[in-house]
């Protein structure tokens, strides 16, 4: 089976984990033959076409995007074309779709109208107000068309794909849904199999870990709340938090310096995943505290699964439904309410255990993620789906 996978990063390595390793890993190894349209950059393309990056490729009636899928039609032929994300990206290939008869897929990762719709709400100014409302009503104008076209639907979570259904009215039969996972298959990984963690360290024994976004939307205030309630019964207590860019981290270590509490937490930007994995695996505990707002309760958190891969526990907050599952069905972590108190009092009581009891809880997190997350599992079960729509009329 070809396939042609569309996408705004601009190089295969910029493509979110998720897809990158199930398109260009896993669904190969299973024999598809796999292409990638990307947007155009001054990276090296010889390994992938591109479409023009201009003002006009923001939208979702995409010309520049429509003239380099035109020419690639033309010298190849391709069993599904499948794009991720965004109206702007998957428009004009859905009607090209339509018109040549190709199966098309969307991959429906996030729910943008929704946090467009959020940001309009909470813009500081009315220029960015009326931005994110324009934003709101072109992309669901336009999703509206791709959801009842399209003809299968790849969506990050069960609870998302129930919310679809029920919002927009699409057949259960159309979605699929496709959760993060994790890469056993990297070499970092396998490596780590033979190189034990030396967890007889005070460091060790009392290290907390928040890695992922801190953007001002995921309130970043809210952790540091957390550790200065876990600090008053535990003064020995480190926290790291890995994440941002320069000007995100110089905010939030300006903040924890308003707090006095530089000696206690680490700030560092974001890490290549292999120095990343390294970090996590010398933690005794991490913290994914995500606030509960609607578009991220149907998401699927990449870093609790990277963490159970890792063999190492998650305090986590149960709205995220997805988050949730994982963690009840792994037993490998402590679900808690959004809530400060509620988080500071679980990780206490995991500090205060012996470290064979976390480490229990880490060894049942990696079984379960092993077993239900593994990349290979889930490519396997989105194989299945695609051999059923490719033979559909």
């Amino acid at each position: 089976m070809k396939i042609l996978y569309i996408d705004i990063a601009d190089s295969i390595d910029s493509i979110r984990i998720a897809e990158r390793v199930i398109f260009d890993k896993e669904l190969q190894n299973l024999g598809y033959e796999i292409k990638f349209l990307l947007k155009k950059s001054n990276k090296a393309a010889n390994n992938f076409y591109t479409y023009p990056s201009n003002f006009l490729s923001r939208f979702s009636i995409n010309i520049p995007l429509f003239l380099s899928l035109k020419k690639i039609l033309l010298g190849e032929k391709f069993d599904l074309i499948v794009s991720r994300n965004y109206s702007s990206i998957s428009f004009i290939p859905m009607l090209i779709c339509q018109i040549k008869q190709i199966r098309f897929g969307y991959i429906k990762a996030f729910p943008l109208s929704e946090f467009f719709d959020f940001q309009s709400r909470n813009a500081n100014d009315l220029f960015h107000k009326l931005l994110y409302r324009f934003r709101y009503y072109s992309n669901s104008f336009f999703e509206t068309i791709i959801f009842k076209k399209a003809n299968f639907i790849i969506t990050r979570s069960d609870a998302f794909k129930e919310y679809l259904i029920k919002v927009y009215r699409i057949s259960s039969q159309k979605i699929i849904s496709i959760p993060m996972g994790f890469d056993f298959s990297n070499n970092k990984i396998k490596a780590f199999e033979n190189d034990k963690v030396n967890q007889n360290t005070n460091a060790f024994r009392y290290s907390l870990l928040y890695f992922g976004s801190i953007e001002k939307i995921r309130n970043i205030n809210f952790l540091l709340e957390i550790f200065e309630k876990t600090r008053l019964s535990l003064p020995e207590v480190n926290l790291t938090i890995i994440g941002g860019n320069i000007s995100e981290t110089t905010n939030i270590k300006a903040e924890v310096k308003k707090m006095n509490l530089e000696k206690s937490i680490k700030i560092l930007e974001n890490k290549p995943r292999d120095e990343l994995f390294e970090l996590i695996r010398n933690s005794r505990i991490t913290i994914s505290a995500i606030p509960p707002y609607s578009f991220y309760i149907v998401s699927s958190p990449t870093k609790v699964l990277e963490s159970l891969g890792l063999g190492v526990p998650v305090v986590a907050n149960e709205e995220i439904l997805d988050q949730k599952m994982v963690v009840e069905k792994s037993q490998g972590g402590i679900l808690v309410k959004y809530d400060t108190q509620e988080f500071a009092k679980a990780i206490i009581n995991l500090l205060k255990h012996d470290i064979e009891h976390t480490s229990q809880m880490g060894v049942l997190g990696a079984n379960y993620i092993k077993e239900e997350r593994s990349y290979n599992s889930l490519a396997l079960k989105l194989d299945k789906f695609l051999r059923i729509k490719i033979d559909e009329r």
